[in-house]
C-alpha cells in the first residue's frame, strides 16, 4: 500500500483520513494515528495507516478524537526506518487541517 506514497514522493497533496487515536512523542509533541489515508483528488487509498506529527500547533484549534475524519494538505517524504536501509514514507508540512462530516464523505 505504501507504494502509492512512493508515487507521490515530494508532492504536495490533499488527503482525507479517519482519526484512530492520539499520542505523544518523547518530546511531548502531539501525534495522531490515522487510517484509510486517501487522496482527495482521485479518492485513492495511499496508506492503510500513518502517524502524523504535529508541527506549529496545527491541531490545536481542532477537537480531535477517534472516529472523526480530517482533511489536510501535506507533502510526502521518503525516510529510512531506524537507521536501516528500509525506506518508508511519511507526511510532512501538514496544513489546512479541518474536520469533515461523515455525511460529506462518499465511502
Amino acid at each position: 500500500m505504501r507504494n502509492q506514497l512512493y508515487e507521490l514522493n515530494n508532492v504536495r497533496t490533499s488527503f482525507l483520513a479517519e482519526v484512530i487515536r492520539l499520542g505523544k512523542t518523547n518530546d511531548n509533541k502531539k501525534t495522531i494515528l490515522v487510517r484509510r489515508v486517501t487522496t482527495i483528488d482521485n479518492n485513492k487509498i495511499v496508506a492503510q495507516h500513518l502517524w502524523l506529527k504535529e508541527t506549529d500547533n496545527i491541531f490545536s484549534n481542532i477537537e480531535l478524537k477517534a472516529g472523526i475524519y480530517i482533511k489536510f494538505d501535506a507533502t510526502v517524504q521518503e525516510y529510512r526506518k531506524d537507521n536501516s536501509s528500509e525506506v518508508d514514507y511519511c507526511l510532512i508540512d501538514i496544513s489546512d487541517v479541518s474536520i469533515v462530516k461523515v455525511s460529506d464523505i462518499l465511502l
